[in-house]
């Protein structure tokens, strides 16, 4: 009732939670920090919070491939 009468969109608390996650995903926030934050464990955030982007897995494959090299 007040969003609509604010003229605003209606936010569900549980969509700034996902919203929040994703911030500090994307902050490098460590899983273990924001998991705690959130009152979730470490595999819970992972799952639930935390999605691949493909930014995200050319970083990953990128630093894997910097420590291949390195071991060479």
């Amino acid at each position: 009732m007040l969003c609509r009468d604010a003229g605003v969109q209606k936010v569900h608390l549980h969509a700034v939670r996902h919203t929040l996650a994703t911030i500090m995903n994307r902050a490098g926030v460590p899983p273990v920090d924001a998991a705690a934050l959130l009152g979730h464990t470490v595999a819970v955030y992972l799952a639930r919070y935390v999605t691949s982007t493909e930014k995200g897995a050319r970083t990953a494959a990128s630093g894997l491939g910097a420590a291949i090299s390195a071991v060479r």
